[in-house]
């Protein structure tokens, strides 16, 4: 049985355009019902307070649209990118040891205060 995918999240949850309503996650940041169906389904939490725990640092908040990206480099391993959306920048890099998400890759966005997909975008 596999364990993994090679599916990109986002296509499985290209079903999710905007949003009824938002959900309070951490301080004034708040997740869509895609982002919210994502984390729940996937138990890709974690995934959001990575997110969450660099939006204190200086050059986070001067990028108020960025891009994160999941993505398997491994069988369990897999690499965090952050970038700027408005010029591309690369804001950060973080390897993950171990996961078991399923999918092979998974972008979020983060428009002011708010996570989303792409596809909720």
């Amino acid at each position: 049985m596999e364990r993994h995918s090679e599916q990109l999240a986002n296509d499985h949850y290209r079903h999710c355009h905007g949003t009824e309503q938002v959900w309070k996650f951490f301080g004034d940041i708040v997740i869509t019902d895609g982002i919210k169906e994502v984390a729940e389904k996937e138990k890709c939490f974690w995934f959001l307070d990575v997110i969450c725990s660099y939006q204190s640092q200086e050059n986070f908040k001067n990028a108020p649209y960025q891009k994160w990206k999941l993505e398997r480099i491994e069988d369990t391993q897999f690499l965090v990118t952050a970038s700027n959306l408005d010029n591309g920048e690369a804001l950060a890099t973080q390897e993950i040891e171990f996961s078991d998400f399923f999918f092979r890759e998974l972008i979020m966005l983060k428009k002011d205060n708010v996570i989303l997909l792409p596809s909720e975008d």
